[in-house]
């Protein structure tokens, strides 16, 4: 079997294969559901750059938008946790993602039929899906093989990269690429598509402007991504530079930006402190599943507080 994952079109937070459900309208859509909601297994080849174009054709032309179409940011974000939750349910099969961005992080149309996720407590009333994490491709790995061996292949894009694997990178140095480089990648996304869709609608500050400056290639670092950071608490606590959408995600991204050192320096120590050793495996997936349902805690409690509508946030 290779190394590298096979793949899934579309990760969902269920742990099995969508059937037709109520969610769905038609047959063909069920049919649709059923061709990019496969469950991801590792017997199958890994799928070549080619196909996933042709997969990417398909989530476009199929049920999905980008998460700056949604019909508000509490729809928004209750997407883009539940491909958080599918990018878990991967994770506990034994497969990395290894790039998390904006445009594999997709909407559904239309909100879908699920069995309750019961893996976390403050999921377990979660029935239905309205976000999915679509494949990168080949760029999955199979993170029970040698961790170190795993650090040589770098993966992921830049602007939605972890801190840590771009500070690591600029130094030359190899880094091991774990569950937590993408739980914090999601963050990026977030973060990216309030910025475009302040655009889309209005008009971004000059604050705002450098935040979107600052993540792009020419221009990003791991320093300047740690700048959006620091310099993001005095203007929430001031109010200056930042429209209200962002402000109303104000706790969201406190709460998850406070959980980045923890859980890096953690993880770190246990990946890297001891060279020619292997890494426990089962710390290293009790520590991961805490980061994660710390992460889903955090947003869920945060969801209903949102917006529904682009109306009730004067841009």
């Amino acid at each position: 079997m290779s190394n590298s994952a096979a793949v899934t079109d579309i990760f969902t937070p269920s742990s099995s294969s969508w059937a037709h459900s109520p969610g769905c309208d038609s047959p063909e859509d069920s049919k649709v559901h059923d061709q990019l909601h496969r469950v991801f297994s590792g017997e199958s080849p890994p799928r070549s750059l080619s196909e996933s174009r042709q997969v990417q054709l398909q989530v476009e032309q199929g049920p999905y938008i980008q998460l700056d179409a949604a019909p508000g940011p509490r729809a928004l974000f209750e997407g883009l946790l539940h491909a958080m939750l599918g990018h878990w349910s991967l994770f506990k099969r034994g497969w990395l993602h290894r790039d998390v961005t904006f445009s594999n992080v997709l909407l559904l149309r239309q909100r879908v039929a699920c069995p309750a996720f019961t893996d976390f407590e403050a999921t377990k009333n979660i029935t239905s899906c309205v976000g999915v994490l679509a494949s990168g491709g080949d760029r999955a790995v199979n993170w029970k093989l040698d961790q170190r061996e795993l650090a040589k292949h770098r993966s992921g894009t830049l602007p939605f990269t972890s801190r840590q694997l771009l500070f690591a990178w600029g130094l030359g140095e190899p880094a091991v690429h774990t569950a937590i480089d993408d739980v914090e990648s999601f963050l990026w996304v977030l973060i990216w598509a309030l910025l475009v869709s302040i655009r889309r609608r209005g008009e971004l500050t000059n604050c705002e402007q450098y935040w979107l400056a600052s993540m792009t290639p020419r221009f990003m670092g791991d320093s300047s991504r740690t700048s959006i950071l620091q310099n993001m608490p005095w203007v929430f606590a001031s109010g200056w530079g930042a429209s209200r959408l962002i402000l109303c995600f104000r706790t969201v991204i406190e709460k998850w930006g406070d959980l980045l050192g923890p859980a890096h320096l953690e993880i770190v120590e246990l990946v890297d402190s001891k060279p020619g050793e292997a890494v426990p495996l089962d710390r290293y997936y009790a520590l991961c599943e805490e980061y994660y349902q710390k992460y889903i805690e955090a947003g869920l409690a945060e969801l209903s507080k949102l917006p529904e509508t682009w109306e009730e946030v004067s841009l």
